[in-house]
């Protein structure tokens, strides 16, 4: 398990076209995550706030009305904190290229959902942010499971496989999705 400051990370890869010297310092980050990342696992689990694959106001919904409106109420700020930002699409390329070397299971929030989404056959995204508030969610290409109500995901681990479970909070259907990922 890694865990790592996303904010930190987009702000360096947004902030390296007018400061260059920056990129040293995310040339470190990925030099610490290839150090901490065993080519004897079988999976390496990540654990951020902003995921690579998103189907909430945050990333996946680019053509809804609410992500529109959602994007309006920013016009002033450069947000790099949504997937269709350059520098996020940065981010979310070097951990597909890291997934090739070390599978990554990727463990986010950043939208307050639940959500299940396969970026390639190396990195699975969940995303388990909807415990204080809820967002929408509207599924795409890559999608296996997505909840837009409150809950979270539980994780079994063996040496041969994983389960994730999306857990709904209300007790109404305590499982609402059971995903199996072998070795």
């Amino acid at each position: 398990f890694i865990a790592i400051d996303s904010e930190k990370m987009l702000e360096l890869y947004f902030r390296r076209s007018e400061k260059p010297e920056l990129q040293s310092d995310l040339d470190e980050h990925w030099k610490q995550m290839e150090r901490l990342a065993s080519s004897s696992n079988s999976w390496t689990f990540i654990l951020a706030h902003h995921p690579v694959s998103t189907f909430g106001p945050h990333g996946g919904a680019r053509d809804s009305l609410a992500y529109r409106s959602f994007r309006a109420l920013q016009f002033f700020d450069d947000d790099y904190g949504n997937i269709d930002h350059p520098a996020y699409q940065e981010y979310i390329a070097d951990f597909e290229s890291f997934s090739q070397r070390h599978p990554i299971i990727f463990i986010a929030g950043h939208d307050h959902s639940l959500q299940l989404n396969v970026v390639s056959d190396t990195l699975l995204q969940v995303v388990s942010g909807s415990a204080g508030k809820t967002t929408f969610v509207t599924p795409g290409e890559g999608s296996i499971y997505s909840y837009a109500e409150h809950g979270f995901a539980r994780f079994d681990i063996t040496h041969s496989e994983v389960w994730i479970e999306f857990i709904d909070v209300s007790n109404d259907q305590p499982v609402l999705y059971r995903f199996k990922k072998d070795s």
